[in-house]
């Protein structure tokens, strides 16, 4: 971001951040969650999974390519509805069938817990694409957006065989038509389709709404924001993929297991709201690192997505005991309510109040999102013991948000004095949260 907000001007970062709703949703449809299913089949400890796993991948493999073939049909008309180039279709659904293989590597490996491997092929993935990005951005004289297409394709390629290899000889993939294998496939992603496009909707369709009504400067400027604040899911992603194979196992034996599942979800409650914590009281000085002052007018919507992301863990939790029950239909429910409560309020909303407005509603729509799951765990499937609400929103995270607004409202002028006091709040509120961990480091190092 500090790089390319340099080379890009809002209206740019308008034009990627539409292409990544699209990209998403068309990940989604072109893989037919087929990733989910395999690493459910997994967590079964069947010993037929080699077949299984290859019968399902091949099946969603060839469907991929059907639907990779439409969208290149109907391009035109698709950017048509967008209000974007064409060249954005071209990119996302080449990207998006690309994905596919890589998506099914990566679960195994976490299902696995095979971190180091996974670390490094995402840490170079991730260092390809961006190094090739900043290249061709630089290099293009106009269309500049097109540098990030350019700069993901070429690591998209090479990795798309690697996993492609990878899963047929390391995972040893074995196909056979069994309509068995597909009928499992498809009873359990089917459900997950409009959950994941729901997810990915709740994320950008605000984006989207933003560029139709507004302008794509204004949606360039919601989207830094929201990377800012999306920097939390750094933490994010490593806590749920380090949690899922631990938890997915020790449901196996639900009864003797809930307070050992418990605890693990309320220690990374609190590492997780911490960190939002803190980049939510520098956030005015992140910006000023991240990006050039044109971009700034977005600083105040940083906490209120910080706190939406905060309540996307929590939601995680319900979503993962429904996965383990093959309740994914329920999750696929809750989603669609929230998505259909957002795009309502944005549709009202945003042309009365301006772009901002839309950080609000994402808000709303996901406190919509968890109550529903929370009702459905609570009265359906009665099993309240996993996540214990009321101790991580009352005893974790409302008190950090009444912290974060006395120490934004304790806010000095002088930048060194006001760095001094957030970081001495932010020390205290470290110690109160993690008081006895502290103490048992202390003591170790003694």
């Amino acid at each position: 971001m500090p790089f390319l907000t340099r080379m890009l001007d809002p209206s740019d970062f308008g034009v990627i951040t539409v292409f990544e709703s699209i990209y998403g949703v068309m990940t989604i449809i072109f893989s037919l969650g087929v990733a989910d299913s395999i690493t459910r089949y997994y967590y079964e400890e069947k010993n037929d999974f080699k077949t299984a796993a290859g019968t399902m991948y091949v099946g969603a493999f060839v469907l991929s390519i059907i639907f990779l073939l439409i969208v290149l049909f109907f391009r035109e008309s698709l950017a048509d509805q967008f209000s974007i180039p064409v060249i954005v279709i071209f990119y996302a659904g080449i990207l998006s069938f690309s994905d596919i293989p890589k998506t099914i590597f990566l679960q195994l490996l976490n299902a696995r817990e095979k971190s180091k491997i996974y670390s490094i092929y995402a840490t170079i993935a991730s260092f390809l694409s961006l190094s090739f990005t900043l290249l061709f951005v630089y290099l293009l004289s106009e269309n500049k957006y097109e540098g990030r297409f350019l700069g993901q394709l070429i690591p998209a390629t090479l990795f798309f065989v690697i996993a492609q290899v990878y899963i047929f000889k390391h995972f040893d993939f074995k196909f056979k038509i069994d309509t068995n294998y597909l009928k499992y496939f498809f009873n359990y992603s089917l459900p997950l389709i409009p959950y994941r496009l729901s997810g990915i909707l709740l994320t950008y369709v605000d984006s989207v709404i933003i560029a139709k009504i507004v302008g794509l400067t204004e949606t360039g400027l919601y989207s830094i924001a929201y990377r800012v604040g999306m920097g939390i899911l750094i933490l994010h992603v490593s806590i749920s993929q380090a949690l899922e194979p631990k938890i997915m196992l020790l449901m196996n034996n639900y009864d003797d297991n809930i307070k050992i599942i418990n605890g693990h979800i309320d220690q990374a409650a609190k590492y997780l709201f911490y960190f939002g914590f803190l980049i939510s009281v520098f956030a005015k000085y992140i910006l000023i690192v991240l990006v050039p002052e044109s971009y700034y007018g977005a600083l105040d919507l940083v906490p209120i997505i910080i706190l939406s992301y905060c309540l996307l863990f929590i939601f995680e939790q319900f979503t993962r005991i429904n996965r383990y029950f093959k309740k994914t239909n329920v999750n696929a429910i809750a989603m669609l309510i929230s998505v259909g409560v957002n795009i309502v309020l944005n549709l009202f909303l945003i042309p009365k109040f301006g772009y901002k407005i839309a950080a609000v509603t994402t808000l709303i729509s996901f406190i919509v999102m968890l109550s529903v799951l929370w009702y459905n765990s609570r009265f359906q499937l009665k099993i309240k013991a996993i996540v214990d609400l009321d101790r991580i929103i009352l005893k974790t995270l409302l008190p950090i948000s009444l912290i974060f607004c006395f120490t934004v409202y304790i806010s000095v002028e002088i930048m060194f004095v006001d760095i001094l006091i957030k970081s001495f709040i932010s020390l205290i509120l470290l110690y109160f949260l993690f008081q006895k961990e502290i103490r048992n480091y202390l003591i170790k190092t003694q």
